[in-house]
């Protein structure tokens, strides 16, 4: 699966698969909506949260099929870049394992 323009190549963007005319304020106003609806950092987290539980490689979050996968549900997806490399997951990981061993410092 090859990769342009941060998409698969062939997928169509936000406005394309809802059929919206950017021209027409209206239809812009739709597609920012659902834009600035996207999380990323929550998306992060999520996909941060099911690799350590599912005990996944952080590399998973690479796999072009995971990916295109993301971007048929919500293609602010890569509009957002929020797709991570296993170095990123990896970090995120490390941070949230800190943050779990001070807090258990505390108690």
């Amino acid at each position: 699966m090859a990769i342009a323009d941060g998409r698969l190549v062939g997928q169509k963007t936000l406005a394309e698969s809802m059929k919206l005319d950017l021209h027409d304020p209206r239809e812009q106003a739709i597609a920012n909506c659902f834009i600035k609806r996207f999380d990323k950092e929550l998306f992060r987290r999520l996909l941060v949260n099911w690799t350590v539980a599912k005990n996944h490689s952080f590399s998973i979050a690479e796999e072009t099929e995971l990916q295109a996968i993301f971007e048929y549900l919500n293609p602010s997806v890569s509009g957002r870049k929020a797709n991570m490399t296993h170095t990123t997951v990896r970090e995120k990981v490390i941070v949230a394992f800190e943050l779990c061993v001070i807090s258990s410092c505390w108690n």
